[in-house]
């Protein structure tokens, strides 16, 4: 009987911890960029607060940002400046605002994209 209640209480164990690691993979996928992109349809901008500009030089250049159907771009605050947050409602427009800046603008896998320098996120709204 003992090495019965042994058996049980180990598989009653590895079914808690596998439960627990998949709780936790879900989680940090939901939290993960891939899950932004994927589940959100967004792209944050993961640049340092040392590289974000003064509020005012982001507002300046919002009257040059090109709208696409229905997005809107705006300044969003971060760290002690702001960045270019464009909204959208649909993933087509996503892709006009991505073939944009992929041809007047850059993207750096680790940052995310920059237009004239400015940090941009995307997110669909």
């Amino acid at each position: 009987m003992t090495e019965f209640i042994r058996k049980a209480l180990w598989v009653l164990m590895s079914v808690g911890v596998g439960c627990s690691v998949l709780v936790l993979v879900a989680v940090l996928f939901i939290r993960s960029d891939l899950a932004q992109d994927v589940l959100y349809d967004n792209q944050d901008s993961h640049v340092d607060c040392d590289e974000v500009p003064a509020r005012g030089v982001v507002e300046d250049s919002l009257a040059d940002f090109p709208t696409f159907d229905d997005s809107d771009a705006v300044a969003v605050e971060l760290c002690s400046g702001a960045i270019i947050e464009v909204q959208y409602g649909s993933h087509e427009t996503r892709q006009k605002v991505e073939a944009y800046l992929s041809r007047h603008g850059e993207n750096d896998p680790s940052t995310g994209w920059r237009w004239r320098s400015i940090p941009v996120q995307l997110r669909n709204v």
